[in-house]
């Protein structure tokens, strides 16, 4: 199997998987609003200045936005509650001292503000992804495949970690958008694959009569 269909069927499994837990979270694709999120949670991290706690606080940065968790202060990170959100917070407890803290907002213009501000942030790494996309076409277009294949190994990642972050938001809108570049993704994908596959045919040695 070349890395293209590889490609694929990653990416048509996180599809259907997408599907599976927008129904398991109860978001409606059929509807256009956008709810606002009450419930967060909330994750501090205090680690100290040392070759230990800079390591520590390094997987922290690294493993936060695979899980969907937002910077929202120097040392507070948030992401909407959900069960599978807490599950996936805990692993962020391993990288030293990190606190989980789960807050209700009952205000409705608060609720307005932390919910626009994740969107925000979400709809930032889709729009960073897209752009990696962009660059990807013209890669092809430039007959640059190798590049453009590495770049879609390495945006497919990024894909599949909005993937469980945007799922458990509940945004149709972000979800959309998700879901239109994981169609793009796989669309670039196939142009490599063909590629790959006129240049097989290409160097097929010629039987001796």
């Amino acid at each position: 199997m070349t890395e293209e269909n590889e490609i694929k069927d990653i990416i048509a499994k996180e599809m259907q998987d997408a599907h599976l837990f927008a129904s398991m979270q109860g978001i409606d694709l059929s509807n256009n609003v956008t709810n606002l999120v009450k419930e967060w949670i909330l994750i501090t991290y205090d680690l100290p200045n040392t070759v230990e706690g800079n390591k520590a606080r390094f997987a922290f940065l690294k493993q936060a936005p695979k899980i969907g968790a937002v910077m929202h202060t120097r040392s507070v990170y948030l992401m909407p509650n959900t069960k599978e959100s807490q599950l996936a917070s805990l692993e962020l407890t391993k990288h030293g001292d990190v606190e989980i803290w789960i807050s209700e907002v009952e205000d409705v213009a608060k609720q307005t503000r932390l919910t626009e501000f994740y969107d925000k942030a979400m709809d930032n790494q889709l729009t960073l992804i897209e752009k990696r996309l962009n660059r990807i076409k013209s890669l092809q277009d430039e007959e640059k495949f190798g590049m453009a294949t590495r770049m879609i190994n390495k945006t497919s990642d990024l894909l599949n970690s909005s993937l469980f972050a945007i799922t458990q938001r509940g945004s149709k809108t972000l979800y959309t958008k998700l879901t239109g570049l994981q169609t793009r993704l796989l669309e670039l994908s196939r142009v490599g694959e063909t590629v790959e596959k006129a240049e097989n045919n290409a160097v097929q040695p010629t039987l001796p009569m």
